[in-house]
């Protein structure tokens, strides 16, 4: 992986939910080229920038070639984009289709035809590199194929760039001007999106996509290929990334090049944290780290977030990741007893529970906690990453309701510590040297998701 999207590099499972998202991908074009019953005619990937959506939809396009579909990229501006050209009385969702279907049957034209001076033109106006590579590929794969044998895929990246003017310009009275591209059964469909977006698209155009959300990077990715012996580097390289792929290898990079050892000076840290780059676009835009709600004396803990040894012991709550991790069905079950939550619900906030104590932990794999406070806390925090990368998720959007309400849930502590320790311990309550530096309150602080904290 890398800084940028790449066609030439390949799409890495980044984590146990990539591989799934992967999975369903396969599963959809697999169906559509062998003629199958299609659920969903568009898919709508949703992240913010940095997400790795364009690498999706180059990861798509390959995996569109290896079953035979023609799979045709573009920006949404040069697609959708010469509709706001036209005659104002002549701006309607039926002439946006008719727009975007030509520049389709004349790239399918095109492609059949071998004649890659038209494609050019039609496909990559802006002269990419990357796009210069897919030409290539479907101007060999199917140059002289009849067109009643070809099936297409099409990709749209950067909705968020022209989907504001398509909105004020084009005359839909329910502000959803895709709504009859939307509706076309003729190909299938991958459109990305930067979150900020979702929230002004049109419901009928929102009610016509199969909505993707982008998963976390695993911190586990992370401590195994770039930081195998330096566990609270690759903690904090999460955190101050949020778990957002672009984010994550500029932080790895500058992490790598930070020399941590022995105290580092305010300054140093200060400079460092200005290094990096904001989170997310606007108008949800967070700094990777807000100082200010971190202590001063604490913020070397900001490049190397794992439990210390203290001065004293001190009873402690203290958490086995491993053990925990294959205990997660005791957990799912108490979360439904104790939270009411359906299985569906109870196993989703266990993974991301578990996401947020592997980035908490020394190499052990045990976390520390000082209070009920900060266990409370941990829980409420698991539901923030849980809600930042699970909102747009078509699956989970009836239970937004739920989990919103866990907030308060998570208030009680006789719940909370129950759902840890009764009937048989996953949290146990030991004297102990090693505690975390940061509380979980400075981390939830300390740490904005984009989503979870807009504007």
């Amino acid at each position: 992986m890398g800084f940028v999207a790449d066609y030439r590099r390949s799409w890495e499972f980044l984590s146990k939910k990539h591989e799934e998202l992967d999975k369903d991908i396969e599963s959809v074009l697999k169906e559509f080229s062998r003629g199958g019953e299609i659920k969903h005619w568009t898919y709508l990937i949703t992240g913010v920038f940095g997400a790795g959506k364009t690498q999706l939809l180059y990861h798509i396009f390959k995996k569109a070639l290896q079953h035979d579909l023609l799979p045709m990229y573009f920006i949404a501006e040069d697609l959708f984009g010469p509709i706001l050209k036209e005659p104002t009385e002549s701006r309607t969702p039926g002439r946006l289709t008719e727009i975007a279907d030509r520049r389709i049957k004349a790239i399918l034209k095109a492609v059949i035809e071998n004649n890659k001076k038209a494609l050019r033109q039609l496909l990559n106006p802006r002269n990419r590199q990357d796009i210069q590579c897919m030409i290539e590929e479907i101007s060999d794969r199917f140059a002289s194929t009849r067109a009643e044998e070809i099936k297409i895929v099409v990709l749209v990246d950067e909705l968020e760039q022209i989907y504001k003017s398509l909105q004020d310009q084009v005359r839909a009275d329910d502000r959803s001007p895709l709504r009859d591209w939307l509706d076309r059964r003729e190909y299938l469909k991958f459109l990305a999106i930067a979150p900020a977006s979702i929230y002004e698209m049109g419901k009928a155009d929102l009610d016509r996509c199969w909505r993707i959300g982008l998963p976390a990077v695993d911190v586990d990715y992370i401590r195994s290929k770039y930081f195998p012996n330096e566990h609270g580097k690759a903690n904090a390289c999460w955190w101050l990334s949020r778990g957002k792929p672009r984010f994550v290898f500029k932080t790895i990079e500058r992490l790598k090049a930070f020399d941590n050892r022995g105290k580092p000076l305010l300054y140093e840290i200060q400079s460092f944290v200005k290094d990096l780059d904001y989170i997310g676009q606007e108008p949800s835009l967070v700094p990777p780290v807000v100082l200010n709600e971190i202590p001063e004396e604490k913020w070397r803990f900001i490049v190397d977030m794992r439990p210390i040894f203290t001065d004293e012991e001190q009873s402690r709550y203290c958490i086995n990741v491993n053990i925990f991790q294959d205990r997660e069905d005791q957990f799912v079950k108490r979360l439904r007893y104790h939270f009411n939550l359906e299985r569906e619900e109870a196993v989703l906030f266990s993974y991301y529970f578990i996401t947020v104590l592997k980035t908490i932990s020394d190499e052990e794999g045990f976390i520390y906690l000082d209070s009920d406070e900060d266990l409370l806390e941990l829980f409420a925090l698991s539901l923030d990453v849980l809600l930042e990368y699970e909102h747009a998720n078509q699956d989970v959007r009836k239970s937004l309701g739920v989990f919103m309400k866990l907030y308060e849930a998570f208030k009680n502590p006789a719940k909370v510590i129950q759902c840890l320790t009764y009937p048989s311990p996953l949290c146990e309550i030991k004297t102990s040297r090693k505690k975390l530096p940061l509380s979980i309150n400075e981390i939830r602080r300390g740490f904005p998701f984009p989503i979870m904290n807009p504007i």
